[in-house]
């Protein structure tokens, strides 16, 4: 129980480790909105 206690409490005083996750989200959701809008853009110019 101690342990996991300690792991939660450096995971959040960690800010490294969360803002890199945000990051990810934040890249994986803008290259998935390119491709959507290429895709959109295709249609509409063919």
């Amino acid at each position: 129980m101690a342990k996991k206690k300690i792991k939660h409490q450096s995971f959040k005083l960690s800010p490294h480790g969360h803002s890199t996750q945000n990051v990810i989200l934040y890249i994986i959701l803008v290259s998935i909105f390119a491709v959507v809008v290429g895709y959109l853009l295709k249609d509409n110019f063919a």
